[in-house]
């Protein structure tokens, strides 16, 4: 299943349960969380300290993020909001390359490999260096 038409069968969900439901409902739709105490971002910036970007996706699609704090202080806005959903979001998306090279500038260092995750997978430092031809 291609992943618009994921999209779509999850707010025809999103929308049927709530008509179900009878009451006014908010649902809040979260993007990535990033920031400290998001265990992935940390683990994407700890590669980044390696010089590898982990890219999930195509390169030029883009990815919906949000910091933990931002979140957290969204989620009482729609407290007096009408029913509905509601993307929280950062309200500039980023490119999938733009957000590597975003978590390289946070670590301090620059990219030497952008990979698509599948490959990067199980790869470490120490797998690199054990492998290298040099």
């Amino acid at each position: 299943m291609n992943s618009r038409l994921a999209h779509r069968r999850f707010r025809s969900g999103q929308r049927q349960a709530i008509q179900r439901s009878g009451s006014p409902a908010v649902v809040l739709c979260f993007g990535w969380f990033f920031g400290p105490g998001a265990k992935h971002s940390e683990e994407m910036v700890a590669q980044a300290r390696h010089h590898i970007g982990l890219m999930l996706g195509p390169r030029d699609s883009h990815v919906s993020v949000i910091h933990l704090a931002d979140a957290s202080s969204a989620v009482t806005a729609p407290l007096k909001a009408p029913a509905g959903t509601f993307n929280i979001v950062d309200d500039q998306p980023l490119t999938k390359c733009q957000f590597v090279d975003a978590l390289a500038a946070a670590a301090g260092t620059t990219l030497w490999v952008r990979t698509p995750g599948r490959w990067c997978r199980d790869l470490t430092w120490e797998r690199i260096m054990a492998g290298a031809c040099w």
